[in-house]
């Protein structure tokens, strides 16, 4: 069976070293550029080299021109985006918002479909299926609608709970929201040869809310440790250090992780400790801002198989997230990415964040480190302390446990298997 040609939508372009691109490129390992075409929103997310001449960045709503790095921040239907103030004067509308939303706005986001078709006859594009992997209404209608129209099937990432973040920052048009994406999943459920989330926890919220069954594929990462010697426990020292790497976006990780910079810093005073932090460029200013000599250190933007020698230099691996009710939405049943490439290097994680998190519940199931649930930070304080006095020995443990929990549950090669079966690629 040859690869499939692949009609791709998102929000995030398939990337080797940002966002939910990460994700989809390890499954989509060894795609041929040609039989891809991707659309995506997200200008800061630079595509992986051989699929950028691929890719293109859906328009500017309400304008037909596309997106270009020279332009002005796209309007787009994501995060709380608001398109013109449209969402805020729709809010003021009270009962006639739906209503209008109906008329004037959907219609908008019907706009995409023209610039998609003209661009897909210019290619001369046919796709076998079309891939989802978005964050919005605007990029799940833009797939759904054309998988309809191509009578194509349907493969769908939910990496988080994208629904229920969305449609909360719309206020009065929260539920009418909801209603346009139930409506949306209903429409495609019968074209849909595979659906896939980032853990158990979002698999069964999905299947159950939409009666579209997800598979589990927990971020599935490739072997970071591929190529190198053999696992080996950290080296044996007095101290403890911690290190971070991902995104720092202040609502959703940035918060927390300043909480714990405070903690460190403060543990420095009588204890061992530093914490590294490894985060894009975009975040360096609150990296840089919350660094203390010898205690928090901005180490810069390394690529996921350039951080690996930071991994392993590690005693325990810091993962965070907001700790806000009004911000947990999008990642409550969500295993953020970087835990699977913390478990493949096997080392203890620290997970900091909203005591509904679903990577918290995971780490505390399967005995892969320490969870604190609070943002105390007295509480943080004891939980480093705990790290700290922890032995080698019992740290050697977690991080040979946590290594052979990737192996079954993380590796790529194994999680994303049944999506490259039906994408025609080599499952070996």
């Amino acid at each position: 069976m040859g690869q499939k040609k692949v009609l791709y939508f998102a929000e995030n372009a398939i990337s080797p070293i940002q966002g939910g691109g990460i994700v989809v490129k390890a499954a989509l390992d060894g795609l041929a550029p040609e039989n891809l075409l991707g659309f995506y929103t997200y200008r800061n997310i630079t595509p992986s080299p051989e699929f950028a001449p691929r890719f293109h960045l859906l328009p500017i709503l309400g304008t037909g021109s596309p997106s270009s790095q020279d332009l002005p921040r796209p309007l787009t239907l994501v995060a709380g985006a608001d398109p013109g103030g449209i969402i805020t004067q729709l809010r003021s509308l009270g009962k006639r918002a739906a209503t209008i939303a109906t008329q004037v706005l959907l219609p908008w986001l019907g706009s995409d479909q023209h610039y998609v078709d003209r661009l897909m006859a210019e290619d001369g594009f046919q796709p076998d299926l079309v891939y989802f992997s978005g964050l919005s209404l605007r990029t799940l209608r833009l797939a759904v609608g054309t998988a309809v129209a191509l009578n194509k099937p349907l493969v769908m990432l939910n990496m988080d709970d994208w629904m229920a973040d969305e449609s909360g920052h719309y206020g009065p048009l929260s539920g009418y929201w909801e209603r346009q994406i139930a409506d949306t999943m209903k429409l495609a459920k019968p074209l849909v040869a595979y659906a896939y989330s980032n853990s158990p926890h979002l698999a069964r919220r999905l299947s159950e809310k939409y009666g579209i069954s997800h598979d589990t594929v927990n971020n599935a990462s490739p072997d970071l440790l591929k190529g190198r010697l053999t696992w080996s426990p950290p080296s044996r020292r007095s101290g403890l250090l911690l290190t971070f790497a991902g995104a720092m976006n202040w609502h959703l990780q940035g918060q927390t992780l300043v909480r714990v910079a405070e903690a460190v810093a403060e543990l420095r005073t009588s204890c061992p400790v530093e914490l590294r932090i490894f985060a894009p460029w975009e975040f360096a200013p609150l990296a840089n801002q919350i660094s203390v000599p010898g205690a928090v250190t901005y180490c810069g933007f390394r690529s996921p198989s350039d951080l690996v020698d930071a991994y392993l230099e590690s005693d325990f691996l810091v993962a965070t997230t907001t700790f806000l009710e009004k911000r947990i939405r999008l990642f409550r049943y969500s295993l953020a990415t970087k835990l699977s490439d913390y478990l493949c290097v096997g080392r203890p994680v620290l997970a900091v964040g909203h005591p509904d998190w679903a990577l918290s519940d995971y780490v505390d199931a399967h005995g892969c480190g320490i969870t604190v649930r609070t943002p105390d930070r007295s509480q943080l304080k004891a939980a480093i302390q705990r790290a700290l006095v922890m032995s080698a020995e019992e740290r050697e443990r977690i991080g040979r446990a946590n290594r052979k929990l990737w192996e079954q549950a993380h590796d790529v090669r194994v999680m994303a298997k049944r999506l490259r079966e039906i994408l025609g690629l080599p499952t070996d």
